[in-house]
């Protein structure tokens, strides 16, 4: 016997000639497109996430090559004209080096160096070196010192000098260089 009745209950799962697109696909589809849009999207913000940590490490070590002046200066300096007690989170740092003249062979008068913050505005500025009178811009774009943050901390007992400066460079984040001397003598 036929089963006579409208063709949505005829067997069998598939109608012939009835045309169109289930759920399921339409669900496969869309989530086939979502996923590859994604993983379209993250290789194309791939380059520019590169570049920005090529960048900030480039940055980064630019102000640690900044700071490495001051350390050699440091390490040349007679520990006994450098100055254990510094207090204020801006108070500069002063010290003699000896100054050595390779034609006689003899020192000469020690050389005063000094290194301060010089500020800008009220929370950026710059860190100089004066020598001699003369000024020099060693690093710019660094955040003002505080009270709990100073830019010099000298540990008397160890004879350790710590620079903690925050580098903060136009268009991205604050970079944080901490440089730790040992004094002899």
């Amino acid at each position: 016997m036929r089963f006579s009745g409208p063709p949505h209950f005829r067997r069998g799962f598939f109608r012939r000639g009835v045309s169109g697109v289930t759920l399921i696909e339409v669900l496969l589809f869309s989530t086939i497109t979502a996923v590859v849009l994604l993983a379209f999207s993250y290789f194309l913000n791939k380059p520019s996430v590169l570049q920005h940590a090529v960048e900030t490490s480039d940055e980064e070590r630019d102000a640690m090559r900044a700071l490495d002046r001051l350390v050699m200066d440091v390490k040349e300096a007679d520990p006994s004209t450098l100055s254990w007690d510094v207090l204020a989170a801006t108070a500069p740092l002063v010290f003699s080096r000896p100054k050595f003249d390779l034609a006689t062979h003899q020192y000469e008068t020690p050389v005063i160096t000094a290194y301060y913050f010089n500020p800008v505005t009220d929370t950026e500025g710059s860190l100089m070196r004066v020598e001699d009178g003369t000024a020099t811009l060693v690093l710019s774009h660094v955040e003002t010192p505080t009270q709990d943050q100073p830019l010099f901390q000298i540990n008397s007992e160890l004879h350790i000098l710590m620079v903690n400066l925050r580098f903060h460079p136009p268009g991205h984040s604050v970079l944080r260089v901490v440089r730790r001397i040992g004094l002899s003598g």
